[in-house]
């Protein structure tokens, strides 16, 4: 699988994204040939109180296959 956080249009192999800046992030999982995507309908929005990246939040997506919905969790 691959990841996005910007609504697919670009991709990386680890679905840990750290060092984010505050801001709205559409993620998306794809199989490695992008024959099936599929994008979380919800996106996950980081804001600090200064507009400043957040070193301390990292956002792991949790999906193992192609089907259903993407999830994320905030550690």
């Amino acid at each position: 699988l691959k990841y996005s956080i910007n609504g697919g249009q670009t991709y990386q192999n680890s679905n840990v994204f750290s060092n984010l800046s505050s801001g709205t992030y559409n993620v998306v999982v794809a199989t490695a040939d992008g024959a099936c995507t599929v994008t979380n309908a919800t996106p996950v929005v980081l804001q600090s109180t200064n507009g400043d990246i957040i070193p301390d939040k990292v956002v792991t997506i949790d999906q193992d296959n192609c089907e259903g919905t993407a999830e994320y969790c905030l550690p």
